[in-house]
């Protein structure tokens, strides 16, 4: 029997819900804003809600295009697959890395 995936395969969830994480957490310096609970693992909508309403993150003017990454992301990893999915994914990093 076939195993079945939220995000159609495990790889596909990772880059979701623990690379973008990583990379917002970092991008947004959440050390600096997040102390009490830096360490604590959450998700990406949590983690930007926290930078938002933290009033201290000094890079609080990206978290609009880190939520369309975001977005962007989370529809492609659920409504492609293959070889389209890997090329929507490289666009959506190569926006992460624009910036």
């Amino acid at each position: 029997m076939e195993r079945e995936y939220q995000y159609g395969d495990p790889a596909s969830g990772y880059i979701l819900h623990k690379f973008f994480v990583f990379a917002f957490e970092n991008w947004l310096v959440r050390e600096e804003w997040d102390e009490k609970e830096k360490d604590e693992i959450i998700g990406v909508s949590k983690l930007l809600e926290r930078a938002e309403n933290s009033g201290k993150s000094r890079y609080a003017a990206d978290i609009p295009l880190m939520k369309k990454i975001s977005s962007s992301l989370e529809k492609t990893i659920q409504t492609q697959k293959g070889d389209e999915l890997f090329e929507s994914l490289k666009k959506i990093v190569s926006e992460f890395n624009a910036k």
